[in-house]
């Protein structure tokens, strides 16, 4: 599936690349340079504490643009003011802030809207869908030549990774999944499910920028 559609920018002054069902949006942290601190008031109390609890500049740097740009995606889909929007991921077994991003507020459609964060080396893709679970992972071109390169993995085992992460957004569970992340191809287009589950996602990769390799996975259901 690759980008279609509208194009508008936010905050950030980045592109929204809309498919048919999802929308997307990527950025470099380094665009936080010249307004850090407004997209710091953005960010619930339990966001702020969790980003002033990082300790490298470069994954605080990281999950500030993952809040930003989610919130940008849903307040441009609705036609209202980001600061309109929370976003909340308290884990549902510790209550810990790192659990799956929902978003809140009282826009009756924000309780409908999906949204999935992924964090690679230099660059953060976020994602939208409404009414359809959704999960996003990405990895830079140049990490994943270098990899091959070196031996460490094949082109093939480094696809398989990041659309099994996929999924397992997709499915809520995230990185604590233990089970196998399963794969079939019919009629050209990708589905996955987790085995003893009865959910089924399509998987793609979507063509973001050249500098990512991003693998997208939405429920059927």
């Amino acid at each position: 599936m690759s980008p279609a559609g509208r194009s508008v920018c936010g905050m950030t002054g980045l592109p929204l690349l809309a498919t048919d069902d999802v929308q997307l949006r990527w950025a470099r942290p380094e665009v936080l340079d010249s307004s850090r601190h407004r997209m710091l008031r953005l960010l619930t109390l339990a966001e702020r504490l969790r980003y002033e609890a990082t300790g490298r500049r470069e994954t605080r740097d990281s999950f500030l643009l993952g809040r930003v740009l989610v919130r940008e995606l849903a307040a441009e889909t609705l036609g209202i003011d980001p600061l309109e929007i929370m976003v909340d991921a308290r884990c549902d077994r510790c209550g810990g802030p790192h659990g799956r991003p929902v978003l809140g507020g009282e826009h009756p459609a924000l309780e409908r809207m999906r949204i999935s964060i992924a964090h690679c080396d230099g660059a953060v893709v976020a994602a939208l869908a409404t009414g359809r679970d959704l999960g996003i992972d990405a990895a830079r071109t140049r990490t994943v030549r270098d990899r091959v390169a070196s031996g460490e993995a094949t082109a093939e085992q480094i696809l398989h990774e990041l659309r099994a992460q996929a999924v397992a957004k997709a499915d809520g569970r995230g990185s604590t999944s233990e089970e196998p992340v399963r794969f079939r191809t019919r009629e050209g287009a990708t589905e996955a499910w987790i085995e003893g589950s009865e959910r089924y996602f399509a998987v793609s990769e979507p063509i973001v920028h050249s500098a990512l390799v991003v693998t997208l996975a939405v429920a059927q259901d």
